[in-house]
């Protein structure tokens, strides 16, 4: 009976160390193109409301010119498999 005691405690031990996914930050932000405000917020954290104006300063907008191109930097190498977007409802946007 210890020795599965002892085993059970074994594997949670082991269990402990796996952790599920959280946030994950960049460490920069980096866009190419023409787009109003500062490219960092893409990544501040804050998902606006539902039917939050485009134009307001907390938004990161461009014209119907040549699209920008965004680039995250996470300071490694990471699988990412689901991503959050808050975005505009009648455009199109690549993720990749």
């Amino acid at each position: 009976m210890k020795i599965i005691f002892l085993a059970g405690i074994l594997i949670l031990s082991m269990l402990s160390g796996i952790s599920n996914a959280g946030l994950l930050s960049p460490t920069t932000v980096t866009g190419t193109g023409t787009f109003t405000n500062s490219a960092s917020l893409i990544s501040d954290g804050v998902v606006p409301t539902e039917h939050t104006e485009w134009s307001l300063g907390t938004n990161v907008r461009w014209s119907y010119t040549i699209d920008p191109t965004f680039i995250l930097d996470f300071g490694g190498l990471y699988n990412i498999d689901d991503v959050l977007a808050s975005v505009d409802n009648n455009d199109s946007y690549e993720i990749t």
